[in-house]
C-alpha cells in the first residue's frame, strides 16, 4: 500500500455512528490494497496528524510491531498516541457522524458514496486537542502529535 495515496478529508456522513464504523470495516475487509478509517474530527489537529497516524500504523505492520491484528484498529491507537483501544475509541472514534473526519487510500468518489457523507471544510478544534492530549497551546499542535507518537513507537 502506497502512503503518498492517502487522503485524509473532513466531512459530515448521514449514517449513524453504528453504520460508519460497520461500513468502514466492510470496505477494509473487502480489499487488502485499501485502507480506510474514520476519526472524530474534533479529537484531530490537522491532515498531517492522521497521515503520520497512518505511516507508522503501516510500518508497524511490515515490521512486525503492531499492536492490534486489523490495521483500521492500528489507526486509531497510532492516531491516539496509546496502546488501548478502549482509550483509542474514546479518544479519537466518531462520536458524531456530522463531524468526521476519514484517511483513506481508495476511491474518493466511493468512500463518500459509502457513507453517505459530504466533504466539508477542515476545522480544528484547538481547545479540544489542547485538552484530550495534554499538548501546550503555545508550540505546533501537528509537531506535538508527531512526536507523541514517535515516542509511542518508541515504546
Amino acid at each position: 500500500m502506497k502512503i503518498d495515496k492517502l487522503e485524509v478529508i473532513a466531512a459530515e456522513s448521514g449514517l449513524t455512528k453504528e453504520r460508519i464504523i460497520e461500513t468502514v470495516s466492510k470496505m477494509n475487509k473487502a480489499s487488502p490494497a485499501r485502507l480506510a478509517q474514520a476519526f472524530d474530527a474534533d479529537s484531530i489537529v490537522g491532515p498531517g496528524h492522521i497521515r503520520f497516524a497512518f505511516f507508522h500504523a503501516l510500518k508497524a505492520f511490515e515490521n512486525k510491531k503492531n499492536l492490534m491484528r486489523d490495521r483500521a484498529l492500528e489507526l486509531l491507537l497510532r492516531a491516539a498516541c496509546t496502546r488501548q483501544l478502549k482509550d483509542a475509541t474514546d479518544i479519537v472514534g466518531v462520536k458524531d457522524p456530522k463531524n468526521i473526519v476519514i484517511g483513506f487510500v481508495g476511491d474518493k468518489k466511493r468512500i463518500l458514496r459509502l457513507l453517505e457523507a459530504k466533504e466539508r471544510r477542515f476545522a480544528q478544534n484547538k481547545s479540544n486537542v489542547i485538552r484530550l492530549f495534554g499538548l501546550d497551546k503555545t508550540r505546533d499542535l501537528e509537531q506535538q502529535m508527531i512526536e507523541r507518537m514517535v515516542l509511542l513507537q518508541l515504546d
